[in-house]
């Protein structure tokens, strides 16, 4: 599943939908049904997984298939199909079930609009890329502030502090944070923060590897709102390149939602690029 992921990630033409940082982060969770639940692989007769449903509460679901599958439009009408009824099971077969897909998605398009769904024209939320080639400039912190890596078991209990502070309902709390710490996919390299005079984390990035295809992705991104318009999260996110890169990687990711004009306005402003663009669909009950 995860190497999937990683292949697809750097196919200059292809743009992940589900990826590996909210699988890695949401397989730590104490989730109602339990992963095995929402998670389904699709194989090839040969038992290479080249596709992914996974169904996320409320009815939503995502598809991934490898547009190198041979019968890539029947796959992904048997996939979509599948996540339709799981999708509407999860909600008690009652209610809006849907799925955010490329705008520039014309096979996931028409399939969608056969299946009975309807396109919204709302864009739920954007990817950025950054291919990491190159010499990378970061910009120099306010004075008293430090790059640090999370290592310390007082920077994991601020570190929880602050993305609580950004996100208070987010599962940070310390505890699931050591869980998170254990995947496989956890890069203790890019999960970085900046440290504030009086010892508080000011901002947080965590990086997640899929080592194998050299691909990052960033998530979770934030600043205590005490410490936003000081430039420190656009550095943060150029240190974490510029690590990536020194490392070896090939590209990193982040998503952001559509209605963060700050967000987007802060990847972009970092040298990533707009790879995608998210439209919801949706369909009422069977």
């Amino acid at each position: 599943m995860i190497d999937l992921l990683g292949r697809l990630s750097v196919i200059p033409s292809f743009v992940p939908g589900a990826n590996f940082g909210d699988f890695a982060w949401n397989a730590w969770r104490e989730l109602e049904p339990p992963v095995t639940q929402w998670l389904w692989t699709v194989r090839d007769r040969g038992g290479s997984v080249i596709g992914l449903i996974w169904i996320e509460d409320g009815g939503e679901f995502s598809l991934t298939l490898d547009p190198a599958c041979a019968l890539y439009d029947q796959a992904l009408r048997a996939m979509t199909a599948h996540a339709e009824m799981a999708g509407h099971d999860s909600r008690g077969r009652s209610g809006e079930i849907g799925t955010t897909i490329l705008g520039d998605d014309l096979a996931m398009n028409r399939i969608l609009t056969e299946a009975g769904f309807a396109n919204s024209g709302i864009v739920r939320h954007h990817t950025f890329r950054r291919w990491l080639t190159g010499a990378v400039d970061v910009p120099k912190l306010v004075d008293g502030f430090r790059f640090m890596q999370i290592g310390s078991d007082r920077l994991v209990a601020e570190r929880s502090a602050a993305q609580l502070a950004v996100w208070p309902e987010s599962s940070a709390q310390e505890a699931f944070l050591r869980k998170a710490y254990r995947s496989p996919l956890y890069c203790p390299e890019l999960d970085l923060a900046v440290e504030a005079p009086d010892g508080r984390v000011a901002a947080f990035l965590t990086g997640w590897v899929v080592e194998a295809w050299r691909v990052a992705q960033f998530e979770p991104i934030g600043a205590r709102p005490e410490f936003r318009r000081m430039g420190m999260t656009k550095a943060l996110v150029l240190e974490a390149v510029r690590r990536a890169t020194a490392m070896g990687l090939a590209v990193a990711y982040i998503n952001c939602g559509a209605d963060n004009a700050a967000g987007n306005a802060l990847y972009s402003s970092a040298g990533l690029d707009l790879a995608g663009q998210w439209i919801w669909w949706s369909k009422g009950q069977v």
